[in-house]
């Protein structure tokens, strides 16, 4: 997972030891290693996902009554601490079919999440460096058979 996403569930499960980390994305594996690793599309947790239910479902179900000022203020922070879906990798050209188009940007997003956790764990001295560094040189070349195999 991207450091921002981690950032952002960080506080919730260092206040409670109980609440569970949710990780959604796409799965890879490493032939070379026989490892297998997950890129973090979105990132929660329980506690998480269960408070933006709840302050999700009275703007659902009923109609506001009265002046309720604080639900604004609720709904800004939900969306401040819930993980970002942007896609920061580039756009794929719409000629490659929309298989291997779903594909290329799953690449783009897993090696942008590994730049940035290499960097992470370089700056901390984190162990597991080269290993990240493998899984994103695996990726690289996936990107680069695609692109080769549709003349990008």
């Amino acid at each position: 997972m991207g450091l921002r996403q981690w950032e952002a569930v960080e506080e919730s499960l260092a206040k409670s030891k109980s609440d569970r980390l949710i990780v959604e994305g796409g799965l890879h594996f490493d032939q070379e290693t026989g490892t297998l690793a997950i890129f973090a599309r979105s990132v929660t947790t329980r506690n998480m996902a269960k408070i933006a239910r709840k302050e999700a479902q009275p703007r659902q179900d009923t109609p506001a009554k009265g002046n309720n000022k604080k639900a604004p203020k609720k709904q800004a922070e939900a969306e401040k601490s819930a993980p970002s879906l942007a896609p920061v990798q580039p756009a794929v050209d719409e000629s490659v079919p929309m298989g291997m188009r779903e594909k290329l940007t799953q690449l783009y997003s897993a090696a942008d999440t590994l730049r940035e956790r290499i960097q992470s764990m370089e700056k901390k001295g984190q162990p597991g460096v080269a290993m990240t560094k493998k899984l994103l040189q695996t990726t690289e070349a996936q990107i680069e058979a695609l692109e080769k195999q549709f003349g990008k």
